[in-house]
């Protein structure tokens, strides 16, 4: 609503106090009780606004400016598992991922994979709380025995958990390889499956579909990162 900001002709003359230098505080009584309270109530809501302010900055997430230097925090780095992947044929499909790699196990190693169906090599790795899987098969008889396998329960696992990929080709953002992508759920885990064309060796993606809130884009983006 607009307001005119000149005063009616008929308005009555002022009745503020009289003016006092600012060197010498107005003397007592000559503010009027009325606007003492009133000068009392907005000091204690910019109090309440402040603090409320500081602690809305505290959490802010707006950028910060370009005169003050933002703080700079880096995250531990993950412990080199290079080695694991050296003179294996699916090093070069882990190249890309192997900066965020953590844990990572080989069949060779105690409480590592097994050899099992088919696999000539097997890497378990970690991202956070997902799980990750290098397999590399010894022909491919066995790997196409197991890719089928596999995407007859994705074809099944959209009742279980909805939104789920069922198998098609699909190109990695980062390799620009194309292979078999689907996406699966076997008891209560959720997983991803991409195998490269005309490689014998794929990587696989799991993770508790409660920890992902049942969210396949979550999984998704982590195979999209990477692959």
């Amino acid at each position: 609503m607009s307001v005119d900001p000149s005063p009616p002709s008929s308005a009555p003359p002022s009745s503020a106090p009289p003016w006092h230098p600012v060197s010498s505080p107005p003397p007592a009584g000559s503010i009027p009780a009325g606007r003492v309270f009133a000068l009392a109530a907005a000091g204690v809501a910019l109090l309440a606004l402040g603090l409320a302010g500081g602690y809305a900055i505290g959490r802010s997430t707006s950028p910060v400016p370009a005169n003050v230097a933002a703080p700079v925090v880096s995250a531990p780095a993950l412990p080199d598992q290079s080695a694991k992947f050296a003179g294996t044929r699916a090093a070069s499909l882990a190249g890309p991922w192997l900066p965020e790699l953590g844990n990572c196990l080989s069949a060779a190693d105690p409480g590592g994979p097994k050899l099992e169906n088919g696999r000539a090599e097997m890497i378990n790795c970690q991202i956070g709380d997902v799980q990750v899987y290098f397999e590399t098969f010894t022909s491919a008889t066995q790997f196409g025995w197991t890719r089928d396998y596999r995407a007859g329960i994705s074809r099944k696992s959209g009742t279980l958990v909805p939104g789920v990929e069922p198998p098609r080709q699909k190109t990695g953002p980062v390799s620009g390889r194309t292979g078999t992508y689907f996406e699966y759920v076997t008891g209560k885990t959720c997983g991803v499956f991409w195998g490269p064309g005309g490689s014998l060796t794929d990587v696989r993606l799991e993770a508790d579909c409660a920890a992902i809130g049942n969210h396949w884009p979550s999984l998704r983006a982590v195979w999209e990162r990477f692959s």
